[in-house]
């Protein structure tokens, strides 16, 4: 599960491990639990699909077929925190969803039902809210690892807090990989 603030690289980071496991000959689950239209799904949705091609550097999302046999699950919210619980109870019915279709792909692709998840998440502001339903989400579907795209202590205990058998790494976001690139073409 990639998280963290606004333009902090999820969706990138998220697309970057898809394709490289598609490219390695996988074919995991692609989950895009950003409701407010990410790179998969239209706003006021969730969705999950199986990868089975390279995402396109350029694509934008949810005119991209480059995933198949696609979940969704309409929110009506454009933010989790607009109605939390209509959230959770959607993820949740997506983490059911995605369980029953991975056993169902134990017999008739085994390369899929063993590729594993991506969950790209929503931006993740106010430390509480964001944190209760990044953990809740991250039960619903299974996750046992959060990737943090800010060094954020306060966010990090309070996950840890609330579920401490979740893994919770950080890495600096994206903005600030541009910069540090930036630095080393410039010596």
């Amino acid at each position: 599960m990639i998280a963290g603030g606004e333009k902090s690289g999820k969706s990138s980071l998220s697309k970057t491990l898809a394709n490289y496991a598609v490219r390695l000959g996988h074919k995991p689950l692609l989950v895009d639990i950003d409701c407010a239209g990410g790179m998969s799904n239209v706003p006021g949705s969730i969705c999950a699909g199986t990868m089975t091609r390279v995402i396109p550097p350029t694509s934008s999302g949810v005119s991209q077929p480059w995933h198949r046999g696609s979940l969704a699950f309409y929110v009506a919210h454009d933010k989790p925190d607009a109605d939390p619980d209509a959230f959770l109870k959607a993820v949740t019915y997506l983490g059911v969803a995605i369980d029953k279709r991975v056993a169902a792909l134990q017999a008739i692709d085994p390369i899929a039902a063993s590729s594993g998840i991506i969950v790209d998440t929503f931006r993740c502001d106010d430390y509480e809210t964001s944190a209760t339903l990044l953990v809740n989400a991250a039960i619903a579907l299974s996750v046992t690892t959060i990737v943090l795209m800010k060094d954020d202590c306060n966010m990090v205990s309070i996950i840890r807090s609330k579920a401490p058998d979740i893994k919770v790494v950080t890495l600096p976001p994206f903005t600030e990989f541009k910069r540090r690139m930036g630095k080393m073409t410039d010596s």
